[in-house]
């Protein structure tokens, strides 16, 4: 039955809760559409105008595709939209008979962490037992780009100078939101070479420091609130090798969008430089 369309278009769907697939054409006089999956669907009127709409279809792979029925040349235009995942969740819908013209109230939450300036869309069906999906009740979520008021800042510093193969220092990151509003912060912090992370000597004062030995990278997310200071620290050790050691912190909000840097410097294994001991008027 698939080779009967001229186009197609395959997606996953989990925890469905509509696929609606409408298509038309302004200069072909008549296409079909079909949907096959767990569940198909088709819509083939004589028209150049077609819709297809499953609810709460169950996950699986599906593939929709559109047939050019006239065979004249042309052009159409698809709109799939598929509502799926749960990141919105009710919560105190009432439970038994319900009254005609009663009002009824519930809370409805939106749980996704979403970019600010998207928009998500969601689908809520309500209805008894034996039809579930009697009434539709569309929700949008439109993520602002408040106006906050946040400035991050990074200070690092290393506790060594200079530093032999073999010696261990520390490095300390203080973070701060020098605004009023809190912050969900993202810190990245790359190791140089000439050092190795030392497992277990991290600390932070809010929140988990994580060091990835294989990545080499120490990493920490979390909010911070406005005028909070948070203090991270690990060790790492020198190894083989000479020269200026640059380690480089990144930190990134994710609601102001900055991104602010810090920077602390380390020689490893310098060369050592004996002077000639002059003395003058030494008898033995």
């Amino acid at each position: 039955a698939v080779d009967v369309c001229d186009w197609s278009y395959s997606f996953y769907v989990s925890n469905g809760g509509l696929i609606e697939a409408t298509a038309w054409s302004e200069n072909i006089a008549d296409i079909d559409l079909y949907l096959y999956g767990p569940v198909s669907a088709s819509s083939t009127t004589p028209l150049a105008w077609e819709q297809v709409r499953v609810k709460r279809p169950p996950d699986g792979y599906y593939l929709v595709c559109v047939d050019n029925w006239s065979g004249t040349p042309g052009t159409f235009n698809l709109d799939l939209r598929v509502i799926q995942g749960t990141d919105l969740v009710v919560s105190g819908v009432p439970i038994g008979t319900i009254n005609a013209n009663t009002p009824v109230t519930f809370t409805v939450s939106f749980t996704k962490t979403a970019v600010p300036g998207t928009t998500w869309e969601g689908l809520l069906y309500i209805g008894p037992v034996f039809a579930p999906t009697a009434l539709e009740i569309p929700v949008t979520v439109r993520i602002i780009t408040p106006t906050v008021n946040v400035l991050l800042s990074v200070d690092k510093f290393a506790s060594a100078g200079w530093v032999r193969e073999g010696d261990i220092f520390t490095y300390t990151i203080t973070l701060r939101n020098l605004g009023t509003y809190p912050e969900y912060v993202a810190l990245r912090d790359p190791l140089p070479p000439m050092v190795e992370f030392v497992p277990g000597s991290q600390r932070a004062t809010k929140g988990t420091l994580f060091l990835d030995i294989i990545a080499r990278e120490a990493r920490w997310t979390d909010w911070v609130s406005g005028g909070e200071t948070v203090t991270m620290t690990f060790q790492v050790r020198a190894s083989s090798g000479r020269g200026w050691v640059e380690n480089v912190v990144s930190v990134s909000g994710a609601i102001s969008r900055q991104r602010v840097e810090g920077v602390a410097l380390t020689f490893v294994n310098p060369l050592q430089i004996y002077l000639p001991l002059v003395m003058k008027n030494y008898r033995p």
